[in-house]
Order: C-alpha cells, then structure tokens, then sequence
C-alpha cells in the first residue's frame, strides 16, 4: 500500500512540475504566431472599407518585456536539456541526426514590445528531405538551430515583427565561433488590409498571392543606412505584413495585381515598437488591346508598348508597359483613366505614338492597331586618307529627336563591315553626331605606317572621324579618319613627386544646350616611374582632364583647347589624408558597424564613401574605423548608426599626406534623425 501510495505522489509531483513550467513559458514568452506568417497577417476588426488614413498602435504592452540580459553574459551553451534534444529529433526526421548543431545566444533591445515573437533561421545547403531549420528564440535568449550535414558556410537570419539584424551572421557551421551573439535592433511593423473594386470579391483571385512592395529611407538621418526594400505577399484575408523596419519616416506601399490599377501610399513614418496599418484601395483602371505590326501589315514581335496618361503627375507611369508576343498582339489592363496615348517601338524601328482618348474607370477598348515603320537610317563608309575600307571601325553616336518626336531606341555604339560601310536604323527626324575611331595595326598591308601615324612608338595613336549635326536619311557619308589630337603630360603629387600608376581622364566640355550628348570620356591607364602619360584620339574642341590615383585625391579639372601644341600639362594629384579612431555609444561603449564618413567644408549631405573592400569607413567589431582616401582640406568627420543620433562632428584641416589618429566620435542617444552640424 505504501508502494502504491509513493508512486501516486510522484505521479501528482510530475503533474505540478509540467503545469508550472507551461505557467512560466506563459508568463515569459513572446509569441503571437510564426514567423512565416508574414504572408498572411491575423484578421483585424474589418472597418468601413474606404482607405483609413495610416494609424499608429500601439504594440501589446501586458506582460514583461523579455527577461533578455543586456549585455554580453559568459554564454554556456555546452550542455542543454537531454529532454529538449531528444524532442528536436522526435519531430525532425533522420537528417537532423547527421546535422550541424550551432548555438548562440540574443540580446533582445530594451523596449521589445512583449508581443514580439522571434525565430532564428539556418540557410545553407538544403535537406533533402525538410524545410531550413528554425527555433523560437528561448526565455534565457539562447538558441540552438541546424545546418544540413557538409554544409560549407550557412548564414543565421532573424526572423520577427520588430527586431531585424543589420546584416545577417554568416559562420561556419562545422567550425563555428565559441560564443554566437546576434544584438537586433528595435524596429516597426506595417500591416495593410486591400480593399477591392467596388469592395467585392470577384477579383479577389487576382489578389490573393500579389506581392506589395515596401520602399524605406530616412529624410532626416542623411547618414542612415538605406534604402529599405521589403516584400509582403497577400493573404487569403486580403492582408499583408512588413515586419522588422528600421524606424524611418520615408516608407511608402504599393501593390499592383494584374489588370488593377497600382495603390501605393506614400510619406508613411515607423516607429520603433510599434505598428502602423493602413489600407490599399484598389482600381479597376482602364483595358486595351491590339497589335503592333510594320508597314506590310506583318506583326512585330518583341515591340514595347508603353502608355500616357494626361492629365496625370506621373503620365508615363500612370498605366502600364507590356512587350508584344510572336503574333505582334499586346494587352494593358489597370490603366488609369484619362486622355489615353499609346507609345511603340523596337530596335532598329520607328517609334510610333497613337492618340486612344479619353478612357473612363471599367472601359475596354480592343481592336488597336500600330504601325511600327523602319524609320529613317543613315549609311556611310569609313575609309583611310588613302580611300582605303577601315574594317570594324567602332562608331559613337549621339542622337537628338526634334521637338516633339518621341525618343528613339537607338544603339549608342555600331562598327564597320569588312568594307568600312555602316547602317544606323531606327531614327526619327533630329540630328547625330557620329565619332569613328581607330589604331593603324603594326606591318597590316593598306594602312598608314607609323610614322606617317604620327609617331614612332611600339603602339600606334588612334585615328579619328568626327562629324556633327548629321540628319536623318543621310545615304552614302564618309568618314575620312585622320590622326587624332593627342595630349601629353606627368602626373605629380603635391610635393612634385611622380605617380607611377594613375589613370587619365578626358572629357569634352558641353554647354547646357547640348546636355543631351551622350559623349564617352576617353580614359587611359598609365604605369611608369616618370609619371608620364599621353592620351590620344582626341577631336579638335576643349576638353576636361584629370587624373585618379589610389591613396591621393583626384586632381583638380584641368581645362585644354586642342589643337594646343606639344606643351605638356601637370595632373596635380595630392596625397590623401589618413584619419582613424573608434566610434562609441553614450556609455563609451565601442560600437561595430557604425559608418564614419568626411564631408568637405561646401559639402552638406553627401557621404564620401572610401573603399569598402578594406572595410573603410565602417567600424569593425571593435568599433574602430580607418579612412585612408580622404580629401585634403577642411572637413568634418562624422559618424552614424541606425538607431542612434548622429556623433557630433570633429573639424579637422588636413594637410596633403597627414595623419590623424585617435579620434573618438561618441553617438548620440535617442532616435535617429539629428544631424551633425
């Protein structure tokens, strides 16, 4: 009797223990539903279906906010539960027992709304047999995930409402480092409800499934990281969820089913902790169809067809844009109503614009037809002073349409058949500019030597052809190539020492009126202890060069006119600056991550970023930082993080060549947006 008496009172003891255990999970765990759920948010209370102005709630404030430590603890993960082990291998199939078993550890911010619900994702190389392992993040903040067995290098991602990494952790799951800490940052959610036509569901196919996109910066935080691009997917409910945003005041949504027109809603601002919804009410817009064919009535595949709509803020992108199939027939479906226009074109074809009117929300136009001609073209030949045919001649183009015509998809570049001829199709009525460069080749029969190239070098000069205000229809121009101006100089530091590896820029100076030119600049790449260089197949005109070096500061434009003789110029390249020091938080904690970036005195809110190959300009896990390009001069050294304020900045006058060490830029507290004056 004793006997059975002992072993109900264990049994009663087991019981407790299970019950008290669910109670403390209850009371400390975040979970309002997986994370996978960002696909189909849980139903909100349904309002008046017209589009809500965005509102702000507040996040579930019952209960405590994870009972995470805030700093780095001594992280023991060596040993966990046998029970909890045993219960990942009841539920996971074979595979898990040959896994790669990681573990770490997360430090959830302060503030984290007690409704947040995070997961930890291993990718790296797929089972064979089950999805990518993932685990709820436990009460202590550790967690313990697997890679599938020969997995090279896997990559931890988080996965939640609120908090978002900066960057993902990549390690290696065989060899992984002892103690894995990931430290998330506190962002916002933005939930949206579709509302459709006419608020009924016969397009609700159509719906269900669309991706909406999220796009997010930070106007007041100009250093922030960014832009912010997120995709959502819709619902069987019509819903969608954007989770872990950093706190910007520059998102906006949009959503664009097939054969609705776009909603987007714009200037939306997420706070940290919290969740913003709103709602996407969606149009039916406007439907046409047709064809596209050539002058002979044959369909033209491949055509783009694109619309206008007026009166409209954003007319080309008030509609839609589709390309035509084998049999030249085309479809646009959610065009905004408005006074229609329909535009085509192809390569080496005539644009052609067709007036449709006036189209009203729900109407179907069909039967449209297009007439995409060859257009106007202009041949020639390019040719030796000898007459003589210059094969795979290459051949710049600029082309400008009159005033009035649609622009033209016209390849900017074409080469010379083995007899020197060319084609340019595709033209409207404008005007081209046609440059035609090439080198004499060293001993070929029918081409200038090198000495009457001009010089006597191992490599021959380029020749060129230029002509201007070419009009469309041309047949039968020449292009006579001649040898080029060329331009010789040194490339020097500011102490008058030469640069042995540089590259030379030129570039022809355009007034505004021909701001249309498509000129290439012409660039060389020079390697010589004398620091010398000459760059050649120049046109007659004036030109802007400069010179780019690592380790020094581009040299200021120098401005030649040619033909100018054989006086040399000096490329003035002077030595970089080299700042380092460490960034910090408040408590003059080192902070990893945090971008450091120089600003010239006439600079307002442009970074200049350095070779982020070296990892310059962004601090390293000990929050130092090291920028070695940085530009002579008065600047100001500043540092951002998300999250943060910016540091005050540090006014330095650099000399060519200085360096600055021991800087200590301190972040701000509070909310990101300041900016350092």
């Amino acid at each position: 009797m004793a006997r059975k008496s002992f072993a109900s009172l264990l049994a009663l003891l087991a019981v407790l223990a299970i019950g008290l255990i669910g109670l403390v999970r209850a009371v400390v765990r975040v979970g309002v539903r997986p994370a996978e759920s960002v696909d189909a948010p849980a139903s909100r209370e349904r309002a008046d279906p017209s589009q809500r102005s965005p509102t702000l709630i507040a996040a579930q404030e019952t209960g405590p906010i994870l009972p995470f430590p805030a700093a780095h603890p001594g992280i023991d993960t060596s040993a966990l539960p046998a029970a909890r082990e045993s219960a990942a291998i009841a539920r996971a199939d074979l595979e898990l027992k040959d896994a790669l078993w990681v573990e770490g550890h997360v430090i959830v911010p302060l503030g984290t709304p007690a409704d947040e619900h995070a997961e930890i994702v291993a990718d790296g190389t797929k089972f064979e047999s089950r999805p990518l392992y993932r685990t709820e993040i436990s009460p202590d903040g550790s967690f313990r995930v697997a890679f599938a067995h020969g997995t090279k290098m896997g990559v931890l991602m988080l996965e939640a409402r609120y908090l978002y990494l900066d960057a993902v952790r990549t390690i290696s799951p065989s060899n992984p480092p002892k103690d894995i800490v990931l430290e998330p940052r506190l962002g916002g959610c933005i939930q949206g409800r579709v509302i459709p036509p006419g608020g009924g569901s016969a397009l609700r196919a159509s719906i269900v499934g669309c991706r909406a996109q999220a796009h997010g910066s930070d106007s007041t935080n100009w250093q922030s990281p960014g832009p912010v691009e997120r995709g959502a997917k819709v619902g069987e409910d019509l819903e969608f969820e954007f989770k872990g945003l950093p706190e910007f005041d520059g998102y906006s949504v949009d959503l664009h089913p097939p054969g609705l027109f776009e909603s987007s809603r714009s200037d939306l601002h997420v706070e940290a902790g919290r969740i913003l919804q709103l709602d996407l009410v969606l149009r039916l817009g406007a439907r046409v169809s047709g064809r596209v064919v050539d002058e002979k009535g044959v369909p033209v595949a491949g055509a783009s067809v694109r619309t206008r709509v007026e009166p409209s803020a954003n007319p080309w992108g008030s509609g839609g844009a589709t390309t035509t199939g084998a049999d030249g027939t085309f479809a646009i479906a959610g065009i905004q109503p408005g006074r229609l226009t329909l535009q085509a074109y192809a390569r080496d074809r005539d644009s052609a614009m067709l007036k449709v009117g006036d189209l009203d929300e729900g109407a179907v136009k069909d039967g449209i037809e297009i007439v995409l001609g060859h257009g106007l073209s202009v041949t020639g030949r390019v040719q030796w002073p000898d007459n003589r045919p210059v094969a795979g001649c290459l051949i710049e183009l600029s082309f400008k349409a009159e005033p009035g015509q649609p622009s033209m998809f016209v390849s900017s570049q074409v080469h010379s058949k083995g007899n020197g001829t060319f084609e340019i199709t595709g033209l409207a009525q404008g005007s081209i500019a046609l440059t035609a460069r090439a080198r004499p080749r060293m001993g070929a029969r029918n081409e200038p030597t090198l000495q009457s190239a001009g010089r006597t070098g191992i490599e021959p000069s380029l020749w060129i052809a230029h002509v201007e205000d070419v009009k469309p229809g041309t047949d039968g121009l020449v292009l006579t190539l001649q040898p080029g101006q060329s331009l010789r100089g040194r490339a020097l530091d500011d102490t008058g020492r030469t640069i042995a590896l540089f590259k030379v820029r030129a570039k022809p100076v355009r007034s505004a009126e021909e701001s249309w030119r498509e000129d290439a600049e012409v660039s060389r790449s020079y390697s010589g202890t004398d620091g010398s260089f000459e760059i050649d197949g120049l046109q007659d005109g004036e030109w802007t060069v400069t010179a780019d070096a690592r380790g020094y500061a581009q040299s200021p434009p120098c401005r030649v006119t040619l033909p100018r003789g054989s006086a040399p110029i000096d490329l003035v390249l002077p030595r970089a600056a080299i700042v380092s020091g460490v960034v910090v938080d408040p408590a003059g904690k080192p902070v990893p991550g945090a971008m450091v970036c120089a600003l010239l005195a006439n600079e307002v809110n442009r970074i200049r970023f350095s070779d982020r190959g070296d990892n310059e300009g962004v601090a390293d896990s000990a929050g130092s930082f090291e920028l070695r390009n940085v530009q002579p001069g008065s600047v100001r050294l500043v540092a951002s993080l998300a999250g943060s304020s910016d540091s005050a900045a540090i006014a330095l006058d650099l000399q060519p060549g200085q360096q600055v060490s021991g800087l200590r830029l301190a972040l701000g507290s509070g909310a990101a947006g300041s900016r350092a004056k």
